[in-house]
């Protein structure tokens, strides 16, 4: 059975960051929607160099685990194929399953790639510079 996307969606680009504007609560719908455009924007990033995604969350973080196996099917494919080095999410304690959805995103992220918290967006970027320093650093090592 299928239904319409649940949640609103809405992609942006701030290079190494590429931001999804989520309201939740999403279902799986909303991930297939999610994954079209993301991966158009993450195949031209990719011509530029590495970089981060970033999900920041409103409304709720809450979601089926179907859409979670799909958010984590396109997570690996980004940063096999694409140049992903790293994924954030932003989301503060107003936002419903803020403390639950943590742990879930942690596991779902957990041997993908780094993955952090933060409250606030602008947090985000000095962490996704330090990645991209570091994968620089260790490939002037090699």
């Amino acid at each position: 059975m299928t239904f319409q996307p649940h949640g609103e969606l809405r992609i942006s680009v701030e290079y190494p960051l590429l931001i999804s504007h989520a309201r939740g609560p999403w279902n799986r719908e909303l991930v297939v929607l999610w994954r079209k455009q993301a991966l158009a924007h993450a195949q031209a990033m990719q011509r530029l160099g590495p970089w981060v995604g970033v999900g920041v969350m409103r409304g709720s973080m809450t979601c089926t685990l179907d859409a979670l196996a799909l958010h984590r099917e396109t997570a690996e494919y980004m940063v096999a194929e694409l140049g992903a080095v790293g994924s954030a999410h932003v989301a503060g304690p107003e936002v419903e399953g803020y403390a639950m959805m943590r742990g879930v995103f942690d596991r779902m992220f957990d041997g993908v790639c780094p993955h952090a918290h933060f409250d606030r967006l602008e947090d985000v970027r000095p962490w996704a510079e330090q990645l991209l320093d570091r994968r620089v650093q260790s490939s002037s090592d090699r």
